[in-house]
């Protein structure tokens, strides 16, 4: 069956193109660009072939060749709910505060942005850095403890890269970010082990059972180079898919599982910025988010030795084409990859782009942007949540963040959130991620994740709208 849609899309832009659905996935046959050869290089056909894979790596490159998905949908194509970006007033927002920092930064510029730079970053940038964590989270942040990254991808495969080896394990909350599981298991051949989840994180007494187990059967030996036995990867605030965050005493027990085990907590904390928890009055700026778990690992403690990374990033708060994040660390974690032979090649990582963030945050305008975004996308949470409670068909529960980028749904067990993607898809031009893309067992087949910043509000409601008239007739069926 050949795609209208696509083909609405691409045509107009020169390309000849023949895309076909199969079953629900995206596989690219032929596009054809003329000066340059196939877009879909051979070495990527694997990834293109297979279910959440193809889908995934289809709009990927839709979003790097075609410029699609900038958030208008006035030629009625497709609303797809399943990105989690950044959407185009908030691009276009970026401009005028680069140019601004740029500007600063320039005045008393003598050269040393354009070098290689410190290992661990522009040191002006993890200054203003902590500044500015220091106050949007309400709690104390280091700027020693601070490392420059390209973004929190970069460095969570410079964590799980430099600190472990292949057929190490690494735990994962079941649902947990589908891309880092992949790349866990796929790319660097590690052994991933799902943890089940109850209320709002990792299941902490069947967790210590599993971690028990492993240990036992485990050969690995922790050195000075890779110092822990195992790493857990966690979305402990605002979770993706979920929203959830993680207690104060879940937070607790988890850090002193860590200890116990000598085990890694790699916290991705890219939403932990985008709290929309009210102040007193509804036009108060929102409440910081609640505490991060890193804060949790107190070196004050008897028992520290440093067993938790926060790893955050500017694509989430200004735009992910900065490629530049943040690590906040143990100083044995920083000495391991600052004294690595890929980061002494590399010199600092993003150095340009860092110096003149530096001047952004200095200037004050990412806090004023960011407090713009967390208004707006509160108000497009407010709105979906409103029109799913109303318009959802009985049986279905709506779980409502506090913060971050998306809306966790669940159905009745007996419904297959991929079927009806599929319906949503062909017969109301709106799309969303169904919930077993974000499983390693395959569980939460009657689970939807679907996002609340690309679009408009207007736009996000009617999106909202037609997901619940397309559930209410497949809940019939």
């Amino acid at each position: 069956m050949l795609s209208q849609f696509m083909l609405r899309i691409l045509q107009p832009r020169g390309r000849a193109v023949s895309l076909r659905l199969l079953n629900r996935y995206w596989k690219i046959d032929s596009i054809s660009r003329g000066h340059r050869q196939s877009a879909v290089a051979s070495g990527n056909a694997e990834r293109l072939r297979s279910g959440r894979e193809g889908r995934l790596a289809f709009f990927n490159h839709l979003f790097e060749e075609f410029g699609f998905g900038i958030g208008d949908t006035s030629d009625g194509s497709i609303i797809t709910l399943d990105f989690g970006a950044p959407g185009k007033p908030e691009l276009e927002g970026c401009i005028d505060i680069l140019n601004k920092a740029t500007q600063h930064r320039m005045k008393t510029e003598n050269g040393y942005m354009f070098q290689y730079g410190c290992r661990r970053g522009d040191y002006k940038f993890r200054l203003q850095m902590s500044k500015f964590l220091t106050e949007e989270y309400d709690d104390e942040v280091d700027c020693g403890e601070l490392l420059v990254t390209c973004g929190a991808t970069n460095g969570l495969y410079m964590v799980a890269s430099m600190l472990f080896n292949r057929g190490d394990t690494v735990f994962i909350e079941d649902p947990s970010y589908f891309i880092a599981l992949e790349m866990f298991g796929k790319d660097l051949g590690m052994n991933v082990v799902p943890v089940p989840r109850n209320g709002e994180g990792i299941n902490i007494e069947e967790f210590d059972k599993v971690l028990s187990e492993y240990q036992r059967a485990s050969s690995h030996h922790p050195t000075e180079q890779r110092p822990y036995w195992s790493m857990v990867y966690l979305i402990p605030t605002f979770n993706n898919p979920k929203g959830t965050c993680l207690s104060t005493e879940k937070c607790e027990q988890i850090v002193k599982l860590a200890r116990k085990y000598n085990i890694l907590l790699f916290c991705d904390d890219v939403y932990n910025l985008l709290s929309y928890i009210p102040g007193e009055k509804p036009e108060d700026k929102p409440l910081p988010p609640p505490r991060r778990l890193f804060a949790y690992d107190k070196k004050t403690d008897p028992d520290y030795v440093g067993n938790v990374i926060s790893n955050g990033s500017f694509s989430k708060i200004l735009g992910p084409g900065l490629r530049i994040g943040w690590m906040e660390a143990p100083l044995k974690v920083l000495d391991v990859i600052e004294n690595s032979a890929f980061t002494m090649s590399a010199g600092g990582w993003n150095n340009y782009t860092s110096a003149i963030l530096a001047s952004a945050l200095e200037l004050g305008l990412v806090s004023k942007h960011l407090l713009e975004k967390r208004k707006k996308y509160r108000d497009n949470l407010d709105s979906m949540y409103q029109v799913f409670m109303d318009d959802m068909p009985p049986g279905v529960k709506i779980f409502k963040p506090q913060g971050g980028f998306f809306i966790w749904i669940e159905f009745p067990e007996d419904i297959d959130t991929e079927k009806l993607r599929d319906v949503c898809e062909k017969e109301y031009s709106v799309s969303f991620v169904p919930g077993k893309s974000f499983s390693t067992t395959g569980s939460f087949g009657n689970c939807a994740r679907v996002a609340i910043t690309y679009y408009e509000r207007d736009v996000l409601v009617t999106a909202a709208k037609k997901i619940c008239a397309a559930a209410k007739t497949f809940c019939k069926n």
